[in-house]
């Protein structure tokens, strides 16, 4: 992650060089791009190269040009720095590159897209056995999960996304239906409510 935030610094420093094609350039000017010593700066370039990010040629000497060349394009690796900071539950790290960077909509459409399709319900077989995630994107830590203690929004759709109700309410018919509960009876005085589960519906 690290040294692609380095790789995204560089290439974008250097935007009138395109992929694949060579440039001399001093080892001091790479090390202040990337604000570090030149010792820094080689040892950074050695692990680009063998990621196959550039092509570094160094020339050993004071004072003379190495050949440095970029194989990766700058947009290609911030989608991918985006894409690792959203599954590492960084999304407001994920915005944030996306949008400070300079790239083309297209490919911001193209990351959405991708986002939209990484959230929500999926399910997946490991090992013989059926996985069943559902993933949703918060920026805020989560204070409770039950539904007598929700107080926020975000917390509350969680809850009604995890959970079954006792009864639904029918827009068409505008009566509450039966849903884990098959029957209740209500006793107006003593403001109690009995109700009945239906087997079909176990609570685990």
């Amino acid at each position: 992650m690290k040294l692609a935030s380095h790789y995204i610094r560089l290439r974008e420093h250097f935007p009138h060089i395109g992929e694949h094609r060579e440039q001399e350039i001093l080892l001091e000017d790479i090390a202040s791009v990337l604000d570090c010593t030149h010792r820094n700066a080689t040892l950074l370039l050695k692990k680009m190269h063998e990621q196959g990010w550039l092509q570094w040629l160094p020339q050993r000497g004071r004072g003379k040009r190495s050949a440095l060349s970029f194989t990766v394009p700058v947009e290609e690796m911030i989608i991918g720095v985006a894409k690792e900071l959203v599954e590492r539950k960084d999304l407001r790290g994920a915005l944030e590159q996306m949008n400070v960077s300079s790239i083309p909509e297209s490919l911001k459409d193209h990351f959405h897209s991708w986002l939209n399709g990484y959230f929500g319900y999926s399910s997946e077989l490991r090992d013989s056995k059926r996985y069943d995630t559902l993933r949703f994107p918060l920026t805020q830590p989560i204070q409770t999960l039950d539904p007598a203690f929700t107080n926020f929004t975000t917390e509350a759709h969680l809850v009604n996304q995890l959970f079954d109700s006792l009864v639904r309410y029918s827009r068409l018919t505008q009566t509450i239906e039966p849903h884990l509960a098959h029957a209740w009876e209500a006793d107006r005085h003593a403001d109690r409510l009995d109700l009945l589960f239906a087997q079909r519906h176990p609570v685990p």
